[in-house]
């Protein structure tokens, strides 16, 4: 009983934050919510005028500067157990999001395969909760790909309603990091300045993050790695995109691929072919539109 209600107050605390927050960043892990939170951070310290170092956690950023805004990251969490959606089955993911209709909203999507992959790792290295194989865990009916996969289609429905949603790739933000950011700092109402969009990216780059993460220049556990000498320990562990055709074989690669077309069709940008694009496009149009509004 005690447990329970320990988890009903970290549900509600939760569900207070997203009220609260000014904007909010959603998404399955593994999909740059770190790398985005680096620069959020980097950008916010000092577009505020705050001490370098410290990454952004909800409202500490606004305690410090009231015009600097609140920012609510978060994977979602099943109510009352506080399960987050990395561990349900698909038919079990939190399904209450009328909290986020009215949000800013930052809808984080990466490619699924590179996604799960980078979970296994995550889980195995630094969780230490699955110990399985990578190949077994993609097919885990809990936490799996089709988890993910399911994610996305929960969220692919409800974002066309949403007054004020960003959908943002991992891809985007690789190929071009000062064209996505910029967007994003744009969405976000921030003070706009190009040479700190510019800046922020330098000082959020994979090599400065993993010798941040090495140093534990941050002020925060979670990028820190509980193990130095295990490349695969690192929050920061390869950041790489098409990452999993180094850990995966070229007939469970294609197997995988199939799953994902035939369960996204093309939303996000993921499994697209000729016919499904438009789907993709009007979806993104549609966001484009609300935000312009």
């Amino acid at each position: 009983m005690k447990q329970a209600l320990q988890k009903l107050r970290r549900w509600r605390r939760h569900n207070t934050a997203v009220r609260e927050a000014d904007a909010v960043v959603v998404s399955y892990p593994k999909c740059g919510r770190t790398w985005l939170l680096v620069l959020l951070s980097n950008y916010m310290a000092a577009t505020y005028d705050l001490p370098k170092g410290q990454l952004l956690k909800f409202d500490n950023f606004k305690k410090q500067n009231s015009d600097a805004p609140s920012v609510f990251f978060t994977h979602e969490r099943r109510r009352f157990t506080y399960l987050s959606s990395h561990l349900c089955r698909p038919d079990r993911l939190p399904s209450e999001k009328s909290m986020f209709r009215n949000k800013r909203l930052i809808f984080l999507t990466r490619d699924p395969l590179d996604a799960i992959v980078s979970l296994y790792f995550h889980r195995r290295y630094r969780d230490c909760d699955y110990h399985g194989t990578l190949q077994a865990f993609v097919d885990e009916p809990a936490g799996g790909l089709d988890t993910l996969l399911s994610y996305y289609l929960d969220w692919a429905k409800i974002l066309p309603g949403m007054n004020s949603a960003l959908q943002v790739r991992y891809e985007d933000l690789h190929q071009e990091p000062i064209a996505t950011f910029g967007e994003i700092v744009r969405f976000l109402q921030l003070p706009f300045d190009g040479a700190a969009v510019e800046s922020a990216v330098e000082e959020s780059s994979f090599e400065k993050m993993r010798s941040a993460e090495r140093s534990a220049a941050f002020d925060a556990k979670r990028l820190r790695t509980p193990d130095a000498n295990e490349p695969n320990a690192y929050k920061v562990r390869s950041g790489k995109v098409g990452g999993h055709e180094d850990h995966l074989s070229a007939a469970e690669i294609s197997r995988l691929n199939e799953r994902v077309r035939e369960t996204l069709g093309g939303l996000f940008g993921y499994g697209e072919t000729g016919q499904e694009q438009s789907s993709t496009s009007a979806l993104r149009e549609a966001s484009s539109a609300r935000r312009r509004a």
